[in-house]
């Protein structure tokens, strides 16, 4: 595969990327809605794997949305047309209006949400793909020996990882989120039979009574070690999924609330694991969320392995 087929993968994988941002950002639970289906396959006797790296460029930030009221309030429209078949017509028309009208007020709605992240473009802009999977490969506790490989490099024999990561900031700036669309793939397996899926990592809710100069000291370097943290997190959580022995039952789904910042959010899933006032779940829609709950008061302070890696947040 040359560089420039490389890159247009990615680049159309990116685009997947945006595409599975806005869809969990609607929080419609559907089961019929799009999910990546995964082929199980059994890590337990490789002993190394390779990150390929995605083309060099700046991490892709966003600010959080919520398009519950995406095309709503929207005016009826009559349809002045003779017949079924030109009220057909008619109605086809609208809906493509529509589809244009609401997706141009997301975008708006985006725009508007992602300037949360004025203060920290400086920082930024400068953080690139490269430092980010350096820092989060030395992070990652299961896999076996892990290294970095260039965007059109052969994996030589080890086990290939491909990554697309979209960090969102929240808008009371307390937590920062990764969507990481992740595949990994064997060694001598075709890339069609490789696992795919989606993971989303939150992070817990930091304390700082000015989570903006918490994030910005050392020139951002506590935002860029979060991200690389929960990057991690999710590559821990893919490789235990397609190692661990297939499950002879299923857990329930029930309805889990969790933390997105100081905002409550409400998911119907299957609570997979708990650990440390957070929850590995899958969503009806098959995808992997790990989420914070609410802290207990009780056990708050009772186990000190639950204390995040950065510090006093």
């Amino acid at each position: 595969m040359t560089q420039g087929q490389v890159v247009m993968r990615f680049t159309l994988i990116a685009a997947l990327a945006g595409l599975l941002l806005s869809h969990h950002s609607l929080a419609v639970a559907d089961e019929a809605a799009v999910s990546v289906e995964a082929t199980p396959v059994d890590l337990q006797t490789q002993s190394r794997w390779s990150l390929r790296l995605p083309p060099d460029a700046p991490v892709t930030y966003h600010g959080v949305a919520s398009f519950d009221e995406a095309g709503m309030g929207t005016a009826g429209m009559l349809y002045p047309a003779p017949g079924v078949a030109g009220l057909l017509v008619g109605i086809f028309a609208h809906g493509v209006v529509m589809d244009v009208a609401k997706q141009k007020q997301k975008d708006r709605m985006q725009a508007t949400a992602d300037q949360v992240l004025e203060p920290y473009k400086p920082c930024l802009d400068k953080f690139t793909y490269r430092e980010l999977l350096q820092k989060a490969i030395g992070r990652a506790k299961v896999g076996g020996e892990a290294r970095l490989i260039e965007v059109d490099a052969d994996a030589g024999g080890s086990t290939l990882v491909e990554s697309v990561p979209v960090f969102r900031l929240t808008q009371d700036q307390k937590a920062i989120i990764v969507d990481n669309l992740v595949a990994i793939q064997l060694p001598g397996v075709g890339s069609d039979a490789a696992y795919r899926t989606s993971i989303r990592v939150i992070s817990s809710p930091g304390q700082s009574t000015d989570p903006q100069a918490f994030w910005l000291a050392n020139d951002g370097q506590r935002i860029k070690d979060e991200s690389a943290r929960l990057l991690a997190e999710s590559f821990d959580i893919a490789f235990n999924e397609v190692a661990k022995v297939p499950a002879t039952g299923s857990a329930p789904y029930r309805t889990v609330r969790y933390l997105e910042g100081t905002v409550e959010k409400i998911e119907r899933a299957q609570v997979l694991a708990e650990q440390c006032e957070r929850l590995l779940i899958r969503t009806l829609r098959g995808n992997l969320m790990s989420v914070p709950v609410a802290r207990s008061a009780v056990d708050a302070t009772v186990d000190s392995r639950c204390i995040t890696e950065v510090g006093s947040r």
